[in-house]
């Protein structure tokens, strides 16, 4: 089986191409944020989605027609979540050139989640596969949940059972990353700053209280720090503990409630080396196994889409 997968997030355009399961081709466009910015609108991203799809389908096909491959269907990820009323105008984009490409080449049209797509391109790596239970915890930009998951052979039973309450751990690192002058998005260069850091003159504190986690009160606390003259690596490094104090705490009480002891990182932030090293201290200290799949896989990416595009037809 072959599979073109295609996947238009906030701020990456992203087009795959797998076959029994390794990867063709792994093609991407970050979105253009001006500096200083925090973001676009959903409008600005969907029109540079538009302008990026067709080179890169074209890109895609090539590597097709040279390799000998023959695409047996398109996968896209349709909604940011598989809930009812999980919407995006963004991946409408890849919605309409998906559907538009497999019914005019007379292909199965596969539509997955984005949230499925992190999964499914991390947990192979990891030594997951269809069939198997485990926590997910997903860490990026607009989410920051901790799922129970059941890879199903059709589908991908997913119950969220701890979350954020208001902004997610990657919209902290953007927000503390804008009011120290870093460029969006932030994550890398405050993952750089923090390694400057010594001792830990500054700390912020971290809300967790059952399955609901909280970001918007110590993001205030490290931009009032920011603001106040501390160090900013000093900032940088607190960032990044929080998140790590904060989701570890999470995923212990998932696991006590599920008994599951098995956990895998997936979302643009779980590329973050320092919150990777912190996770797996924590939490092994508790007995919960720790997966990650590549770094490079981690953030927005179209592989997993393509790799459910061969499972699910």
């Amino acid at each position: 089986m072959a599979a073109l997968g295609i996947d238009t997030s906030c701020y990456t355009t992203s087009v795959a191409l797998s076959q029994d399961g390794e990867v063709a081709a792994d093609l991407r466009k970050k979105l253009e944020v001006e500096d200083g910015g925090l973001g676009l609108r959903q409008s600005q991203a969907l029109y540079m989605h538009i302008r990026n799809l067709p080179d890169m389908m074209e890109e895609a096909f090539t590597v097709a027609r040279r390799d000998g491959i023959k695409v047996d269907s398109v996968a896209v990820s349709a909604w940011p979540r598989r809930v009812e009323g999980s919407y995006m105008p963004v991946f409408n984009a890849g919605r309409s050139v998906a559907s538009a490409v497999a019914s005019s080449l007379g292909l199965n049209l596969v539509e997955v989640s984005h949230q499925e797509g992190h999964i499914a391109a991390c947990a192979p790596e990891a030594g997951l596969s269809p069939g198997d239970t485990f926590l997910a915890v997903h860490m990026s930009g607009g989410t920051t949940e901790v799922m129970e998951v059941l890879w199903g052979e059709g589908e991908m039973g997913i119950d969220v059972v701890a979350a954020t309450t208001d902004i997610s751990a990657g919209q902290m690192i953007d927000r503390v990353g804008a009011a120290l002058k870093l460029p969006f998005p932030a994550g890398p260069a405050l993952e750089v700053l923090a390694l400057r850091g010594e001792g830990m003159s500054f700390r912020i504190p971290s809300s967790v209280q059952g399955g609901r986690m909280s970001f918007s009160g110590p993001c205030e606390a490290a931009i009032r720090g920011v603001r106040a003259g501390e160090d900013p690596s000093c900032v940088a490094r607190a960032v990044l503990d929080c998140i790590i104090k904060s989701v570890s705490s999470a995923v212990i009480g998932a696991s006590e409630g599920t008994g599951i002891r098995t956990v895998l990182m997936v979302g643009g932030v779980a590329s973050n080396e320092r919150i990777r090293q912190g996770l797996i201290k924590k939490l092994d200290a508790q007995g919960i196994e720790v997966l990650f799949g590549m770094a490079g896989l981690s953030s927005d990416n179209a592989v997993g889409v393509s790799y459910l595009g061969e499972l699910w037809v």
